[in-house]
C-alpha cells in the first residue's frame, strides 16, 4: 500500500481515484448493458462491443498511467507511443 501512496502522492488521492474509478465502472457496466439490449445482427453487435471494450480499456489506461509516473496524450496514442520515454 506504501508503494501506492508515494505514486500517488497521498491517501486522499488513492481514495479519490479509487471512487472515480468505481463510478465510472458502474456507467460503463449500465451503457454495457443497454448496448447488449439493442437488438442486431450478430457481426454488428460484435463490433460494437469491441470497439466499446477498447475505449474501456483507454480510459482505464489513462486513468491508471498516472500511478506509474507516466502520461499519455493523444499524440502518443496517434503515433503509437513514440514520444514515451
Amino acid at each position: 500500500m506504501s508503494a501506492f501512496l508515494a505514486v500517488a502522492g497521498s491517501a486522499s488521492g488513492l481514495f479519490s481515484l479509487l471512487i472515480t474509478l468505481a463510478i465510472l465502472g458502474v456507467v460503463l457496466w449500465i451503457i454495457w448493458w443497454a448496448i447488449s439490449q439493442i437488438p442486431a445482427p450478430p457481426p454488428i453487435a460484435v463490433a460494437i462491443r469491441v470497439v466499446f471494450a477498447l475505449v474501456v480499456a483507454l480510459i482505464a489506461i489513462h486513468y491508471l498511467l498516472p500511478l506509474a509516473n507516466m502520461s499519455l496524450t493523444l499524440y502518443d496514442v496517434l503515433t503509437l507511443g513514440s514520444t514515451l520515454v
